[in-house]
């Protein structure tokens, strides 16, 4: 089905406004011709007299002033259109992934100055690992990330942000870990699969114990942060 262009709706409205053809024309910069056959062609279009000739002057119709009554509405929603897009002010939702470690300890006071500056922007806050964040802004399920290397996306931009301190937190009765091997047989907590911090852990475990057998995966939940 053919729509109606805001061209013609804007040249139906002159037409009305001006009380004739040649006075739109005038107003337009068009020939005459031009905004009679667009005119017609509209008419045309929606199946219906838009104007009745009244001797030398014209009159809209009843489907006519049914028809300025919407064309008003689109044209003026257009201009609106256009101003906004030239502001330059963002806008909208903007879809934000982020470590669960970091969206506690870090994120509150950042959001917080974003919204101040952006108001009319939405943040929509998702949690996940490394792996899993960084899938999602390769997909464009989100526009960007906070993540913690290593990890491998050739197709982004990344750019360093925070700095921080692993720690190995263990039992008094172990004492000082130097190596992997000052461990004994004790089991390790991390985050799931895809995490960067266990990957490090492994890494590390991997060169110097040549084992993980003993590193069990736990999963956070920050949906009410």
């Amino acid at each position: 089905m053919r729509t109606i262009d805001l061209e013609s709706l804007k040249i139906f409205r002159t037409v009305v406004d001006e009380g004739g053809v040649i006075r739109a024309a005038n107003k337009l910069n068009r020939v005459q011709s031009n905004v009679t056959t667009r005119i017609r062609q509209l008419e045309e279009h929606l199946g219906t007299r838009l104007f009745r000739r009244e001797g030398r002057s014209i009159r809209l119709s009843a489907e006519g002033h049914t028809l300025l009554t919407y064309a008003d509405r689109l044209l003026r929603l257009a201009d609106e259109t256009v101003s906004e897009m030239r502001t330059g002010k963002p806008k909208g939702v903007f879809r934000l992934g982020s470590l669960e470690s970091t969206a506690g300890s870090r994120l509150a006071p950042i959001l917080s100055r974003y919204h101040s500056v952006y108001p009319d922007v939405v943040v929509e806050l998702a949690t996940g690992t490394t792996g899993a964040l960084v899938t999602r802004v390769v997909n464009f399920e989100l526009e960007a990330a906070f993540v913690s290397e290593p990890f491998t996306a050739p197709s982004l931009q990344a750019r360093r942000v925070f700095e921080e301190q692993l720690v190995l937190v263990t039992s008094r009765a172990i004492g000082k870990v130097s190596a992997p091997a000052d461990l004994g047989r004790s089991t390790l907590i991390a985050f799931a699969q895809g995490c960067s911090y266990r990957k490090r852990i492994e890494e590390w475990l991997v060169h110097r114990f040549h084992e993980t057998d003993h590193l069990v995966g736990i999963h956070m939940n920050v949906d009410g942060l």
